[in-house]
């Protein structure tokens, strides 16, 4: 398991640094008014960095067209190791792939899937990127118990989480099935239902005891 903290301001990713994650993903949908820029990431650091654009469709904020997208992303890329690209983004895949960075492949849904939309999506993701993400919205206890036997079954490597409050507790079980990254915030979250990620690693460590 890794842990990625998401920042969106230039305090968030000082914070970020700080505690020394795994990753640090730069949502550029969520930044108002410079308040994070490119040249406030250093050239080299030893914290890779995840560059997402996450349209609206998602749960961002992005809305503009895949012109607009490639604009927002690009000044970014530089400084990246990696691109989260949703599946709606495929067409971008020889241009980042070109550039060097790792492709995670994602989709996010704003309902549960069953166990044959969950096969037939990672398959589709895994042809397109490195590591395919996929994020549901569970509403049941069942819900989450489905999905951490699909992240424990699916080939590996493999990234689920959960959109939402509710079931927020299956973030930390999910990297006991298998899921490669949790992510988590560093002062507002970037996504319904992420722990902070001083929280999260007091609570998983209870999970070992």
């Amino acid at each position: 398991m890794k842990i990625v903290v998401s920042v969106h301001t230039q305090e968030e990713l000082e914070e970020a640094q700080r505690f020394n994650p795994d990753l640090i993903e730069v949502r550029t949908d969520l930044i108002e008014d410079h308040s994070l820029s490119p040249h406030h990431l250093p050239g080299h650091d030893d914290i890779p960095r995840i560059v997402t654009c996450r349209s609206r469709e998602e749960g961002g904020r992005f809305d503009g067209t895949p012109g607009e997208w490639v604009d927002q992303v690009e000044p970014w890329l530089s400084r990246a190791r990696y691109i989260d690209l949703e599946r709606i983004r495929s067409d971008f895949r020889p241009i980042m792939r070109a550039r060097g960075l790792g492709i995670i492949a994602s989709c996010h849904c704003s309902r549960m899937l069953s166990r044959r939309e969950f096969n037939h999506l990672e398959r589709e993701l895994r042809s397109i990127g490195d590591l395919p993400k996929i994020v549901v919205t569970p509403s049941s206890m069942r819900d989450v118990l489905v999905l951490m036997e699909f992240t424990e079954r699916a080939p590996k490597p493999i990234v689920t989480g959960i959109q939402g409050t509710r079931y927020r507790f299956g973030r930390l079980l999910l990297p006991l099935a298998g899921s490669e990254l949790v992510y988590c915030h560093a002062g507002s979250p970037a996504a319904e239902g992420q722990y902070h990620i001083a929280e999260f690693r007091d609570l998983y460590a209870h999970l070992g005891e």
